[in-house]
């Protein structure tokens, strides 16, 4: 797990542009949340993708009000090997969106997928060195 930048995510991911959600309506708004936090709307329980857009934006509004403790999974994909993601956190959305809403500098992850985009999106030290040299490696064996 390593601490990431939650604006560097965000370039690549952002719930509040486009969500990462099954609900109708379009992208969940800071708005939203304020309301949920104001009337105390809170979905205290992880939810399901299918939900609806209520109850994701009721469980942002009670992750930015009690915090969490759990880091999100963040899988960049392998292009070199013809593997993209098209949407990279594969759990945690509610988490991030409420370290968003939060404006928090940085969020815990795990993060998986090619190394080198790994490090040039979010930094040389989101990479353990000694997942690198083995990276590196099993490059050479391929070659």
């Amino acid at each position: 797990m390593t601490q990431i930048k939650v604006s560097a995510l965000r370039l690549i991911c952002d719930p509040f542009c486009r969500s990462p959600w099954g609900h109708d309506g379009g992208p969940i708004t800071f708005v939203e949340i304020d309301d949920a936090i104001a009337s105390e709307s809170f979905v205290r329980s992880p939810v399901n993708y299918n939900e609806n857009r209520e109850t994701h934006i009721n469980r942002i509004a009670y992750l930015a009000v009690v915090g969490w403790d759990d880091a999100i999974d963040v899988d960049v994909g392998v292009p070199s090997l013809g593997c993209y993601v098209e949407w990279p956190v594969d759990d945690g959305n509610h988490r991030f969106a409420a370290a968003i809403y939060l404006d928090s500098e940085f969020i815990e992850a795990g993060l998986s997928g090619c190394c080198d985009l790994i490090s040039e999106l979010f930094g040389d030290q989101a990479v353990d060195p000694a997942v690198r040299r083995k990276s590196a490696c099993q490059n050479a064996w391929k070659s």
